[in-house]
């Protein structure tokens, strides 16, 4: 699939990659969720091996060269991105659907030495019903 898509339109692998998240998030509603977790894993594994970034900084920086959002690591360990590359163009209005995104950040944060106790997405462009918007993420830090 990555070859065939590297030989098409940006536009023909975005309208591929829209119609299949749909498929999963729209008709396989709850049990998508452990796949896309598992997605925003790996994709968050490969580009940290792919850039071997030294800091999480600069891996962000990285993240947001490829997939064009903004992402923003504030105080209160939060981070946002905007737009969320998953659930931008979904409203749902009911229920968050950035679950890949919410891996990919688990994931990173575990590559710099920062183990997660308990992660959750405090703001969702899907449930406030907005084609393009903002994701947020709050995280709490295992104590070590």
């Amino acid at each position: 699939m990555a070859h065939a898509a590297s030989e098409r339109e940006p536009e023909e692998v975005a309208a591929f990659k829209l119609a299949s998240e749909y498929t999963l998030k729209f008709h396989l509603a709850d049990t998508a969720a452990p796949i896309l977790f598992r997605a925003g894993r790996l994709y968050a594994r490969a580009l940290l091996r792919l850039y071997n970034p030294l800091e999480m900084t600069s891996f962000l920086s990285i993240v947001e060269d490829v997939t064009g959002a903004e992402c923003h690591l504030s105080e209160g360990n939060r981070m946002s991105i905007e737009p969320c590359p998953e659930c931008t163009g979904f409203p749902r209005e009911y229920e968050p659907i950035c679950h890949g995104v919410r891996d990919a950040l688990h994931e990173t944060l575990g590559a710099f030495g920062k183990e997660v106790e308990r992660m959750e997405g405090t703001e969702c462009a899907a449930v406030t019903g907005e084609l393009v918007d903002r994701c947020e993420f709050r995280f709490e830090l295992r104590e070590l």
